[in-house]
């Protein structure tokens, strides 16, 4: 189950445990598309209650340092690299 929408505001973090409302069940997981974000769903885990979700895993993504503090799972991009790859495959082009 896929759905978007999720913010690092509150709305947006209990909307990620409460959506969609049509769910036969609760998420099992959650990749959020930051750590911030990421952390603003373990937040509102936390403050709504885990109501079985003490087996809910959350993901990020951006490989913050926090993450390893935290517990967090995260996905580091290596944006660096990224630049790299991408300006040697322009120039690539432009030969």
């Amino acid at each position: 189950m896929i759905f978007s929408g999720i913010t690092s505001t509150l709305p947006g973090r209990l909307g990620a445990l409460k959506a969609p409302a049509d769910a036969t069940s609760p998420p099992t997981a959650i990749l959020a598309r930051s750590d911030e974000i990421a952390f603003g769903v373990m937040t509102a885990n936390r403050e709504i209650g885990t109501r079985g979700r003490e087996n809910l895993l959350v993901i990020g993504i951006d490989g913050n340092p926090l993450g390893k503090n935290s517990g967090l799972p995260t996905i580091n991009q290596h944006p660096s690299r990224q630049g790299i790859t991408a300006t040697s495959e322009v120039l690539a082009q432009l030969e």
